[in-house]
């Protein structure tokens, strides 16, 4: 979470200096002996992958941050639904907590574990849930 800007950046900065490169090498094969073409061809190829390979992974990035932040949005309303279940009633055992909120036992263990560790969650609502 956090780094989709700076490796989008990052991807487009190398490939940029990769693709400057490249160009730079056409220009000097251009200068060379007449067997250069199959060289100059080689490398506007390489040139044109690097950059098809760049957007890509920048698609890829993308996907996997937005990903990422349903999976959080989830976790939140998941904590948001414990929260209250546990201060209308009783404290609970976490499989009846889980089993009230219609979800895995540990994976809301592990959701609840990571809410208390940010402070999303406050340590008096997680004493509700008799271990």
């Amino acid at each position: 979470m956090g780094l989709l800007d700076p490796a989008q950046c990052t991807l487009i900065a190398l490939a940029n200096i990769t693709a400057r490169l490249l160009g730079y090498a056409v220009g000097e094969l251009r200068e060379s002996a007449d067997d250069g073409i199959l060289e100059q061809s080689n490398a506007l190829v390489r040139q044109r992958s690097i950059l098809l390979l760049t957007d890509h992974a920048i698609e890829t990035l993308a996907e996997v941050h937005a990903q990422l932040e349903t999976e959080e949005e989830a976790a939140s309303d998941l904590v948001s639904r414990a929260k209250a279940v546990l201060r209308e009633g009783d404290p609970m055992t976490a499989e009846d907590l889980a089993a009230a909120l219609e979800v895995d036992p540990e994976t809301l263990a592990e959701i609840l574990d990571r809410a208390l560790a940010s402070g999303e969650l406050v340590q008096q609502t997680h004493y509700r849930i008799e271990r």
